[in-house]
């Protein structure tokens, strides 16, 4: 395997390091705390962006740039050179610069240090494999195209500390599923989601830019979401859309197809219309897919926030009607305790109790095999120990 030194270019700043980049960078970095006897504090635009290998190197050689040689016994060679796999900062450094990590495509995982408080623009930029970023819990402003392209992201938490959000921060993230939008984050750049076309839950900690996050999104979305009062769970169906021509009146006509487009015009910026959205299940059913409608159904009876009484008896009605279908999704997807619930909802029968101990059993869940038979003994008198008069 071939060995060579990977260099550490950097300049004193201050009282600090300004790392600029490093050449020959190996696929497990770690970067020192210290240099020169000085901590390294910022981490400069492009430091870590592969393309800007060859430019560091050859302002190296004008005599321009400090440095220091570290010796890697397991770099990782391939036909695109070095690629940086996982890396270390150390929790000396504040401050991160633009394109910092753009275009790493092998790298994985990261977790920032706790002291910044920024991601600039384009940080992730084609991250292409990033799966996870643990980011810092005070960390206040997203930059514009801060995780851009990064195909393998599926899942992100933001922090409760994050006030704004730049224009197209996750533009193109296509696996991204879930996300939350924190509390005080009350300034949302334009199509932070735009091409995210798999984003399915969206967690607003706060009542607000719901109907901003929603308009540019058609496919089934669910969002949970927190008022001051209470928390509520809705699903938005998907919808398409297409321009039909009017050749007569020389016009074009928007038609849309699915019920997701009606569903959208209840939830406005600051608020949601739950009766009107309450009130279009009956379209649910009739034009979207069975595990979108029972979805709804179960986000309105888990979170009944301004729920009437005659929705939610509807909602009801809805899954007992398909009560085996909606025990095998739960069951697929391990919401035993959803399950429990249809308890409380009073959606178990003498009769069809019995079916959801035997599949319960069959794939051995233990515990809610032993709910189920203690509410059957409770509510319908079977299992009891028989007794004998002598």
């Amino acid at each position: 395997m071939e060995t060579k030194p990977t260099i550490i270019y950097y300049k004193k700043q201050g009282a600090g390091i300004l790392l600029l980049g490093c050449q020959n960078t190996p696929s497990h970095l770690e970067i020192p705390r210290e240099i020169a006897g000085l901590p390294v504090v910022t981490l400069a635009d492009f430091a870590f962006a592969p393309k800007e290998e060859l430019p560091i190197a050859e302002e190296k050689t004008h005599g321009n740039l400090e440095f220091v040689e570290c010796l890697d016994e397991d770099i990782t060679i391939s036909t695109e050179g070095y690629l940086l796999e996982s890396l270390f900062l150390p929790d000396t450094i504040t401050t991160i610069g633009a394109h910092v990590f753009d275009g790493c495509k092998g790298l994985t995982s990261l977790v920032l240090p706790s002291q910044i408080v920024e991601l600039p623009e384009y940080t992730f930029g084609n991250c292409v494999n990033l799966t996870h970023v643990g980011l810092p819990t005070g960390l206040e402003h997203l930059g514009a195209y801060a995780f851009y392209g990064c195909l393998g992201l599926e899942h992100l938490q933001l922090p409760q500390s994050l006030i704004s959000i730049g224009k197209y921060a996750f533009y193109n993230c296509r696996n991204l599923q879930s996300i939350n939008i924190p509390p005080v984050c009350d300034n949302l750049g334009m199509g932070i989601f735009l091409n995210c076309d798999t984003v399915f839950d969206i967690a607003l900690e706060k009542a607000s830019h719901m109907s901003e996050l929603v308009a540019g999104l058609n496919q089934a979305l669910r969002l949970t979401i927190t008022f001051p009062d209470g928390k509520a769970q809705i699903l938005l169906p998907d919808y398409q859309s297409e321009y039909i021509e009017n050749t007569p009146a020389r016009m074009l006509s928007q038609v849309h197809y699915g019920s997701g487009h009606v569903y959208r015009q209840c939830v406005g910026k600051y608020a949601v219309d739950f009766r009107q959205y309450d009130k279009l299940f009956y379209m649910a059913k009739r034009e979207d897919a069975g595990v979108l409608a029972l979805l709804m159904a179960l986000g309105r009876l888990q979170y009944p926030y301004r729920l009437y009484e005659e929705y939610r008896n509807g909602y009801l009605e809805y899954i007992k009607e398909h009560f085996t279908f909606a025990v095998q999704y739960l069951l697929q997807h391990k919401e035993e305790a959803t399950l429990e619930q249809f308890g409380d909802w009073n959606v178990y029968t003498k009769e069809n109790i019995k079916e959801v101990i035997a599949l319960a059993q069959k794939i051995g869940k233990t515990a809610l095999v032993g709910y189920l038979l203690q509410y059957q003994r409770v509510h319908f008198g079977e299992g009891k120990k028989k007794t004998f008069d002598l």
